[in-house]
């Protein structure tokens, strides 16, 4: 008993002791990781100092050209869908668990304008200014990924090769997702990097490349083009390494495993499991072929899709748009930035690529290459603009290739260089801005509702087009219809009942029978509307009158013609 109680005694200060190591070991476990995230935070804020003013002043420059005239243009058919998406049509529960059971596009981007309309409106300047933001940021956050891997001057090279480029910057200007999606691949890319130095990555490294990529993933459906390329790249280069995760660039010293690297991987796939279970639903095909959701999206030829990294230097949204610069010149430039990007390549000296330039190529390849052979085996899927992830690899080999000029070139020789291709790339911005990018909505429902009664019905030929109206009009929902063009006269008749005047809108389509099915319902053409890419006419009933008065009728009232350009 004694032994017992002694024993027992004893025992409970050693306990305690157990339990206050125990905690010791939890707080100064704590207090590491408190660090290493300071520390980190504290080598971003070091690399913002050691920053040159020139490129702080990027992104005054990018913010300015974004800002500029935002809310000139008209609200196009996908920013108004935005707007409809986030203000109409779905409450905050339904963007996250609805919405990505009816649309292609994944809900965090429409979660984001949902909370960002309700404090600051949706006006097209307020529609615009997450992707202003999203677009500045990009550019900051490029420089620290040139620096990161490469140096200040890659870095900088491509951050003023991005601040300026007329394709980036009209996605800036544009209430949609593509810049966010943009600044999210950069911090992917940054934390993928991060993940293969095995002596600092440690938890927050993983923590920070899961957060950013599911939050791709949950952007455009494009981001998982970006993880493909970052598994191709590691996992062909395992294949010619002995089964460890290379070092990329000049991060670290040490590789990592690749049975962790998979770990990594399943648990993404886990994470970004239920869009896809979602995306598979939305896009099941059907009868007669194609995927439902896409069916618009042609299919891509050879020349489109090398076309695209011409976009990434000089792009407006309006074909009709010209150019200042003379095609040669604009040619000498693709040469240029064509002859840096190869050389950017082998920038590593050795007749081959390094493994920083070998990521970039697979990152700038990837998101094209892989969208093209699918839009051929599977369904069309390819967009210029959704590949927009893979111009920042081709920025950062311009910004290599300059590099690798610094043993033959003198640096005036080399900032010459930079300037030939900067200039190139402001050069068009003149037109840009002073050329109409999109199709002109406002002009022309103003010009309908002028002219009209509120009470007039108005045909939209494609439904998908009502909200672009509606969003100027904001007409009672039963005096807007979106309709097919080619819809039957029965259709026709059972829209417009006895209404005594009718508006047919169209636009990205041809000619239409609604017209014509009109007047068979004793309808007349007494006006129409022009505005770019838009044309509308108004229908009033002339029942009553016998056909010579009819012809008369129309002849006095079609003469009138509006132009809304």
């Amino acid at each position: 008993m004694g032994d017992r109680a002694e024993t027992g005694q004893s025992n409970e200060p050693d306990s305690q002791s157990a339990a206050g190591r125990d905690s010791r070991s939890r707080s100064a476990r704590v207090r590491g990781h408190w660090a290493r995230l300071l520390d980190r935070v504290g080598g971003v804020v070091r690399q913002l100092e050691r920053a040159d003013w020139a490129v702080l002043a990027l992104l005054v420059v990018a913010a300015v050209l974004r800002l500029y005239r935002l809310g000139k243009e008209s609200v196009w058919l996908d920013e108004a869908l935005t707007w409809y998406r986030v203000t109409e049509q779905y409450t905050t529960v339904e963007i996250l668990f609805v919405l990505p059971l009816e649309d292609v596009h994944p809900p965090l981007y429409f979660l984001l304008m949902d909370l960002w309309t309700s404090v600051a409106g949706a006006s097209e300047s307020a529609l615009r200014f997450p992707s202003v933001v999203f677009g500045v940021t990009s550019v900051g956050l490029l420089y620290l990924f040139g620096v990161k891997v490469f140096d200040r001057s890659t870095g900088a090279i491509a951050a003023a090769l991005l601040a300026v480029s007329s394709f980036h910057l009209y996605y800036a200007q544009e209430a949609r997702m593509y810049t966010l999606m943009t600044a999210l691949t950069v911090v992917s890319f940054y934390f993928f990097v991060d993940i293969a130095d095995e002596e600092s990555h440690g938890r927050l490294s993983v923590l920070g490349y899961l957060v950013s990529t599911v939050l791709l993933a949950y952007t455009h459906l494009f981001g998982t083009f970006i993880v493909l390329a970052q598994n191709a790249y590691l996992l062909s280069r395992v294949a010619l390494s002995g089964g460890t995760v290379p070092v990329i660039g000049r991060v670290g010293t040490t590789a990592t495993s690749l049975r962790g690297w998979l770990r990594v991987q399943a648990l993404l796939a886990l994470m970004v499991a239920p869009w896809w279970m979602a995306l598979t639903a939305r896009l099941r095909p059907i009868s007669g072929g194609g995927c439902r959701g896409i069916t618009w999206i042609p299919e891509p030829t050879p020349a489109g899709a090398v076309s695209i990294l011409k976009r990434y230097f000089y792009y407006c949204g309006a074909p009709e748009t010209v150019s200042p610069i003379p095609a040669e010149a604009f040619l000498l430039v693709m040469v240029l930035a064509g002859g840096l990007v190869v050389a950017g390549l082998f920038a590593a000296g050795d007749g081959r690529p390094g493994s920083g330039e070998l990521l970039l190529l697979v990152w700038l390849l990837t998101p094209i290459v892989v969208p093209f052979v699918l839009s051929h085996v599977v369904a069309p899927i390819m967009v210029a603009r959704y590949t927009i992830g893979a111009s920042l690899a081709l920025f950062l080999l311009v910004g290599r290739g300059v590099q690798t000029l610094r043993p033959y070139a003198p640096a005036a020789v080399r900032v010459a260089l930079v300037g030939v291709l900067l200039l190139g790339l402001v050069a068009p911005l003149s037109g840009y801005y002073e050329s109409d990018q999109k199709r002109q909505w406002r002009d022309a429902v103003e010009s309908i509702e002028s002219s009209g009664d509120r009470g007039d019905l108005v045909l939209v030929t494609k439904s998908h087009l009502v909200p672009t109206y509606q969003y100027y009009a904001r007409r009672p929902p039963d005096t807007v219809v979106g309709m097919e063009r080619l819809a039957t006269r029965e259709t026709v008749s059972e829209a417009v009942g006895d209404r005594g005047s009718v508006w047919v809108v169209r636009s990205w389509t041809g000619r239409t029978t609604l017209g014509d099915h009109l007047r068979s319902l004793n309808y007349t053409a007494v006006e129409t509307v022009r505005s770019q890419g838009i044309y509308a006419r108004r229908f009033v009933r002339v029942s009553g009158q016998n056909q010579a008065s009819r012809q008369a009728y129309s002849s006095e009232k079609t003469a009138t013609v509006r132009s809304a350009s």
